[in-house]
C-alpha cells in the first residue's frame, strides 16, 4: 500500500503524519541486505552525478533524486530512502519503481502524492462536482480517471487534511508521464486550497 491509515502498526512508507512537510516525493523503508546492491538498483549508480559516501551510507544524488543507502545496527538490513525533487531521466525512474516493492509497494511502482490541509467534508462535495468518485471499501477514498495520463487519480481524505496521488508503474516508463502526473497532484492540492 502507498499509504496506510494512522491506526495501522506498520508506519508503510508513507508517513502520514509527516505527509504535510513535504515538499517533494519522499519517501524510505528498511529492506533486506545481503551484501550487495538491491534488485533494481544498476540504474540508480548510472544515472547519478553524484556519489557520496559517508560513515554508515553512500546518498546516491542525480537529475530530479536522491536515494540514500543506510546501514542499520543490523547487518541484513539497510534503510532505503528515496527524495525525488524532479523528474529523473528514465532508467532512474525504472530503477526507482523496481525499488518500491522492496521497499512496501504492492508493485514496481513509485508513489507520486501531494498533501493539503483542507475541509474534507467540503472536499469531498467539491470533488463529486468534478468527476470524482467514492472508491472500494475504504472510507474516505475517492478516484478519477484521467485520460490524457492513462491513470487514475486518487484522494485519500483524512480528518484534516486529504493527499491526492497516482501509482507510476515502468511498465509505462516515460519521464513526461511522471512529470505531467507531478503536475497534475500538485494542481490538485492548489486547488483544493483556495477553491474549499
Amino acid at each position: 500500500k502507498l499509504i496506510i491509515d494512522r491506526n495501522n502498526r506498520d508506519n508503510g512508507i508513507l508517513n502520514l503524519r509527516k505527509l504535510e512537510e513535504h515538499d517533494c516525493i519522499q519517501y524510505s523503508n528498511k529492506i533486506k541486505y545481503s551484501g550487495e546492491l538491491p534488485r533494481g538498483f544498476g540504474g540508480i549508480p548510472s544515472n547519478s552525478d553524484e556519489v557520496i559516501v559517508e560513515s554508515d551510507a553512500v546518498l546516491y544524488k542525480g537529475r530530479g533524486f536522491e536515494i540514500k543507502l543506510q546501514s542499520t545496527e543490523f547487518s541484513d538490513t539497510k534503510v532505503i530512502r528515496i527524495k525525488i525533487d524532479g523528474t529523473p531521466k528514465e532508467t532512474a525512474l525504472d530503477s526507482i519503481c523496481r525499488l518500491g516493492a522492496l521497499m512496501g509497494c504492492r508493485h514496481d511502482e513509485i508513489p507520486i502524492y501531494k498533501s493539503v490541509s483542507v475541509n474534507t467534508s467540503k472536499l469531498s462535495k467539491h470533488l463529486k462536482r468534478h468527476g470524482w468518485k467514492p472508491f472500494g471499501a475504504r472510507r474516505g477514498l475517492m478516484r478519477k480517471a484521467y485520460r490524457g495520463i492513462d491513470a487514475y487519480g486518487a484522494c485519500y481524505l483524512f480528518d484534516d487534511f486529504a493527499v491526492f496521488g497516482f501509482s507510476y508503474n515502468h511498465d509505462t516508463n516515460s519521464a513526461r508521464r511522471f512529470s505531467q502526473m507531478r503536475k497534475v497532484v500538485n494542481q490538485l492540492a492548489k486547488s483544493a486550497s483556495t477553491n474549499v
